[in-house]
């Protein structure tokens, strides 16, 4: 009964769910997760998936855990010019990145 409480409250609701990747296979099965919660769902898939921006520089810098923090400052500092794209592990070192 809740749950068709749930879905009459939802009903009304459009959802926008967005990923680089989707994996279909495993304990992070993301694709079976949303096939069988959004059965409806209207899947978009784009031509350029897997291929990288010949316009985009990669840096990997390896570094000890607790020298991260500064390393990380460090190139934002003294790194190329314009738009930068940091990936965090958790909500944590993201909100410490932005600082």
């Amino acid at each position: 009964e809740l749950r068709t409480l749930r879905a009459a409250e939802w009903a009304s609701k459009q959802f926008v769910l967005t990923a680089a990747t989707m994996p279909n296979a495993g304990l992070r099965n993301i694709d079976g997760h949303v096939r069988r919660h959004f059965p409806s769902a209207t899947w978009v898939r784009t031509g350029r998936e897997h291929r990288e921006s010949t316009r985009l520089q990669q840096f990997f810098v390896r570094v000890e855990p607790e020298q991260r923090a500064d390393a990380l400052r460090s190139a934002l500092l003294h790194g190329p010019q314009g738009k930068t794209l940091v990936f965090a592990n958790t909500l944590a070192s993201a909100k410490a990145a932005h600082r």
